[in-house]
């Protein structure tokens, strides 16, 4: 990817709550309300009847909040009163004034759902709408999917070397900086951001978009992150190796490390043990701290410029493939365990392109970037969320101007005092 630098003045944040991929919110039937008998509920029973909670009736419509979601929590399973309570994440699961019941009709509070805090009833509980007594005897709903998550604010890089920061509640936070070519994002403490450059890396404040210093002279680096010891690792390639510089603050290199016979690399991130797993075109390779090779995987397809890999805490490892379009998840032998994404018919209307950066969502989701490599696709849609089961649960359109999104990084919920490392998958706080 070449990026062409220019500036933006201004951009207006779409929020993509329906489309092609959402299916009209699912109404709630009030059902019959004699003896406590919820008739739509989809978790647990309710003396004679279905309660609220469990997978929910929506289907896996998507949107900022969620127009409807999956399972009992956010928007769906019948609009803002439903069977997963108003909240677009599902605070209580299968709480909320839920359609068979006044007070909590499937439940008394919510199980664990994935996507959000959301789920099912406990058991049974709560007042029947219709009914005088308590019922009792429910028993406890199935763990549900959640709602369809709600980011507020964003850090983005796109191909045409600008750093871009979005925040919905507060648009006046909104800024644009020309920064020039880069390709690696990862925040690095004291409310900064880095942004790996092709010849070593800049930082640049997260309030404003100042730049706040960075190391340069490391000609052809591919990618930049900040390790937990302090170095920056940088990776580039020499010949016909991949070579990772180990960098201090004030930009001297440390250690080298070389790995003999591959002539390309995009990202490279350390897993908790210690090895490093380096992406290098058609294959990603794990490699120890002496340039030893330790295992590989070949990725299927064309022309793929696999983009990141990252060893999860479950022992499996996700990758980007890059113009597969897909996070590929593998398990600790190197068996393919699933395909999220893809160009089929499934996702066709999010113009699926290539998939660059992601990371791991504290709930297990994937948070990808449909980058449109170097291309101008109006119709794209670049932020995208997976849950763990590879059901699309959240989209949302790229800034107005921004032809190609390369990275993204989701700053709710986040530290930005801290530096952020990924040993396995999610952004972990560095104390």
């Amino acid at each position: 990817m070449t990026p062409r630098r220019s500036m933006v003045h201004g951009f207006v944040l779409t929020v993509l709550t329906c489309g092609a991929a959402c299916a009209p919110a699912a109404t709630q039937d009030p059902g019959t309300n004699t003896g406590g008998t919820n008739v739509r509920g989809t978790g647990g029973a309710n003396t004679g009847g279905v309660g609220a909670g469990g997978a929910g009736t929506g289907g896996v419509a998507v949107g900022t909040g969620g127009s409807q979601a999956m399972g009992s929590g956010g928007n769906a399973s019948g609009g803002q009163i439903g069977s997963g309570g108003a909240n677009g994440g599902g605070i209580t699961g299968g709480g909320g004034t839920a359609s068979g019941g006044a007070t909590r009709s499937g439940g008394n509070t919510g199980g664990s759902g994935r996507p959000g805090t959301a789920g099912t009833g406990a058991s049974g509980g709560g007042t029947n709408q219709g009914g005088a007594s308590v019922s009792t005897g429910g028993t406890a709903g199935q763990a549900g999917d959640g709602g369809a998550p709600a980011h507020n604010a964003i850090v983005l890089y796109d191909d045409d070397g600008r750093l871009l920061l979005v925040n919905k509640s507060n648009p006046a936070a909104n800024w644009t900086v020309t920064s020039g070519g880069g390709r690696d994002l990862q925040l690095v403490g004291n409310g900064r951001v880095m942004l790996g450059k092709s010849n070593g890396w800049d930082e640049y404040q997260l309030s404003n978009g100042a730049v706040m210093g960075g190391q340069h002279g490391f000609s052809g680096t591919q990618s930049a992150h900040r390790l937990a010891d302090g170095n920056t690792m940088l990776a580039s390639v020499s010949g016909n190796s991949v070579v990772l510089k180990m960098v201090t603050a004030t930009g001297q290199v440390q250690r080298m490390i070389t790995y003999n016979g591959y002539a390309y690399v995009r990202l490279v991130r350390p897993t908790a043990a210690g090895t490093f797993l380096i992406t290098a075109d058609t294959l990603v390779f794990e490699g120890n701290d002496q340039g030893m090779v330790l295992a590989t995987w070949p990725i299927p397809g064309s022309g793929q410029h696999v983009w990141k890999a990252m060893r999860q805490a479950n022992g499996n490892t996700a990758i980007a493939t890059g113009y597969n379009a897909t996070i590929m998840v593998y398990s600790p032998t190197r068996t393919l365990l699933k395909t999220i994404g893809g160009k089929g018919a499934a996702f066709s209307a999010l113009d699926p392109h290539f998939f660059a950066d992601f990371h791991v969502m504290p709930n297990g989701n994937y948070f990808v970037v449909n980058s449109q490599a170097d291309s101008s696709n109006a119709n794209s849609v670049q932020m995208l969320e997976f849950n763990p089961d590879g059901a699309l649960v959240w989209q949302q359109k790229q800034p107005t101007g921004v032809r190609s999104l390369e990275a993204a990084i989701v700053l709710d919920g986040l530290d930005l005092t801290k530096l952020h490392v990924q040993p396995e998958g999610v952004l972990l706080p560095v104390p």
